[in-house]
């Protein structure tokens, strides 16, 4: 009986999501745009950044002093590259200095499973933490995230969410 309301409420779960990851990337810059804060992978492999070079050595220098904002918009100038292991890294840094809208972001790259390798039921798990995290920091966006993703809905046995 347990393992029959366990799948119907995960494919419950996974069809209710398909919209919501859809307007979850709205959340982040996109690749398209022109803002000046983007790194992007040319073909040779190597990064080429839309920004100075020296702008983007002064952002990690910074970030690595353990300034926030810094670790923010490295966060973002990733994530608009497609790299998002190297985003999630940042936006983890500025994360854990109470950074709320990294803590958003971050939340929603496990929901997304952008950066990261985890499986679908620690991701849920890691999107719930960052999310409350992000709430109890002041983020409209994740109130709203939370609200339209049914967070609360999640429940969790063990360290992971169904």
């Amino acid at each position: 009986m347990l393992k029959i309301l366990l799948i119907s409420f995960m494919v419950i779960n996974l069809f209710g999501c398909s919209k919501a990851k859809d307007t979850l990337y709205s959340y982040f810059p996109s690749a398209a745009s022109n803002s000046k804060t983007s790194i992007q992978k040319s073909k040779g492999g190597s990064t080429a950044a839309t920004i100075k070079k020296k702008d983007i050595n002064w952002y990690k220098k910074s970030a690595r002093l353990g300034n926030s904002n810094s670790q923010y918009i490295l966060g973002n100038a990733y994530f608009k590259g497609k790299q998002y292991s190297t985003a999630m890294k940042y936006y983890k840094q500025a994360a854990k200095n109470k950074h709320a809208k990294a803590q958003f972001k971050l939340a929603l790259m496990y929901h997304l499973g952008k950066g990261t390798k985890e499986g679908e039921f620690s991701r849920k798990k890691s999107t719930k933490d960052w999310l409350k995290k992000a709430k109890s920091n002041g983020s409209v966006e994740a109130r709203k995230a939370w609200r339209q993703l049914k967070i609360s809905d999640y429940w969790c046995l063990g360290g992971l969410c169904y």
